[in-house]
Formats: C-alpha cells, sequence, structure tokens
C-alpha cells in the first residue's frame, strides 16, 4: 500500500486470496501491474526469447483493477508499468510503447515507470539497480531518448483521465468457483499465474468471446451487485460509477443466494442478463 498521489491510499491486491475487485474497490487509486514482454505482431519489434516468462501478460487482469475503479468512479487507476519486461539494459523504447498502449486500452489512466532507482552519485557505473525492473535512469545508454515516450505517455493520459468509462456490458465474476478448491479462500491470485486460476473458466472464454467481437466489458463482483441500482434503462454500481446496460452472467458453480436474489432483483427492473456462453446467448431475461 502506498500513500504517494496527493494524499491518495493506493493498493495493488493482485496477489491476494480475496476478491481482487472488492479489494482494489476499497482504495482511493486501484493500482496493478505488467509482468514480463507481450507478443505483438510488428514488424521488426524484438522481443528476445530469454525474456518471455511462463504466461504472457493479460490485458484483462488489468481490467479487475480498472473495472474496480469504473464501479466507484474513482478518477485514477494505476499501473506499474513495465516490470520484467527485459533483464537490464536489454529494453527499448520501442518494446516499451506496446506495452504502455496494452496498459491503456485496458482502462489505465495512470502509470509509472519500473524503474526509476535511486543510485548515489558515487556509486560505480552501472549504478544501484533493481533485480525487476527496466532502467529508466540517466545510467542508460537510452536516457536521452526517454523524452519522446514519457511526453506520449503524458499527453494520452492527460486525455484518458480527463474522460469517462463507457463500457456498455458488465460481466459477473464467478470468484466462489475459484474459492471452491482443495486450497480453499487462501488461493493467491497473482498476476504471473492468471493460467491457473483465470484463463480455464467459463467467465474468461465468455470475456475473451465478446472481446474478439469488439465488446469492451467491466467486471462486477458480488458486492458490487448489491450495491447495484437502476436509472432508466441503463444501471450502475455507485451514484459516480460507470453505467452499463448489460449484465452477463458466465456459467458458474458456486453462486451465494444473495447474488443470485441481485440478479432476479435486476432483472426485474428491466435489464437483459445474458446466461452461459457467449456463443449460445441463452437462456435470456427480459421484463
Amino acid at each position: 500500500m502506498d500513500t504517494s498521489a496527493q494524499g491518495a491510499f493506493i493498493n495493488q491486491a493482485h496477489g491476494s486470496p480475496g476478491n481482487l475487485l472488492d479489494l482494489y474497490g476499497a482504495f482511493d487509486v486501484p493500482e496493478t501491474e505488467t509482468f514480463g514482454s507481450s507478443y505483438f505482431s510488428i514488424k521488426g519489434l524484438r522481443r528476445d526469447s530469454a525474456d518471455i516468462r511462463n504466461v504472457d501478460p493479460d490485458p484483462n487482469m488489468l481490467k479487475f483493477a480498472s473495472s474496480a475503479a469504473h464501479a466507484y468512479g474513482k478518477p485514477l487507476t494505476s499501473c506499474e508499468t513495465f516490470t520484467w519486461l527485459s533483464e537490464h539494459f536489454k529494453t527499448s523504447w520501442s518494446q516499451c510503447k506496446p506495452e504502455v498502449d496494452q496498459v491503456f486500452l485496458s482502462g489505465i489512466n495512470h502509470v509509472f515507470y519500473h524503474g526509476t532507482t535511486y543510485s548515489p552519485a558515487d556509486a560505480k557505473w552501472p549504478g544501484w539497480l533493481f533485480y525487476a525492473s527496466v532502467n529508466f535512469v540517466p545510467n542508460n545508454s537510452l536516457w536521452p531518448h526517454l523524452k519522446g515516450l514519457n511526453e506520449y505517455i503524458a499527453r494520452c493520459q492527460s486525455v484518458l483521465q480527463a474522460g469517462a468509462p463507457d463500457n456498455e456490458l458488465a460481466i459477473y465474476w464467478p470468484v466462489y468457483d475459484i474459492w471452491h478448491n482443495a486450497k480453499g479462500m487462501d488461493k493467491p491470485l497473482s498476476v504471473h499465474h492468471v493460467d491457473d486460476w483465470l484463463h480455464p473458466t467459463a467467465f474468461y472464454k465468455n470475456l475473451v468471446g465478446l472481446q474478439d467481437e469488439g465488446y469492451s466489458l467491466d467486471f462486477v463482483s458480488d458486492k458490487m451487485l448489491e450495491q447495484v441500482k437502476a436509472n432508466g434503462t441503463q444501471f450502475r454500481i455507485s451514484p459516480k460509477g460507470g453505467l452499463h446496460e448489460v449484465l452477463l452472467i458466465p456459467a458458474s458453480g458456486k453462486m451465494p443466494v444473495a447474488t443470485f436474489k441481485n440478479i432476479v432483483r435486476l432483472a426485474a427492473e428491466g435489464h437483459l442478463l445474458l446466461y452461459s456462453s457467449f456463443r449460445k446467448m441463452c437462456p435470456v431475461i427480459k421484463t
């Protein structure tokens, strides 16, 4: 937890065994992180095989933080960006640019570099280094060219921070299915193990299917559904939160009775609820 952003409380909820949406949403600035290098189909872009980790970064992991910010009307969603993008002094700014674009497309509007390491003036070259970071430091030979990347990120952030979320679709995250396993509620939901707790789920398959069709979504939790209020043909989690028109419920094995009642309540108020797989889109409840 950090309090550096003008007295605001910042929290990186990932890695905890709790409901990430609720934990991110409990703080002033939800903060996520990138981890490793992504594959981008860009001609000439270098990606060293030695820097490829056990699982590629997944922009949908970042959306847990931005979804919480959208739900509660928080102006900033932060991201620890470029963690382990490559080994020290190997990273080009051309590698950073598509990574940060992917961050922006995930609803993030407040980037900080990982990392800019403090190093005393009398430390011999290359100075003090942090083990898991790209070196955005004067000892890096690319330092004179960082200005261009920095200004690009600043311009993008200024536009994004002046805007408002506009995802018409919301999808329920069935966290009780994840908790219902041998490790119980002690299962850590970390960025670099999304292949274990996120990728195999119906939630993720529905999410990716919709994204492939051009839709953008926010995620909602059981607690958020307790707070949801109808607003004409739309609904929102909090008075300052983003508006949605459709709630999707992916196939799930475990769901609290209270959550089911809230879903039924929302359906009775006139909102479309889509169950099971994205491809089948059925059954449908609309009142």
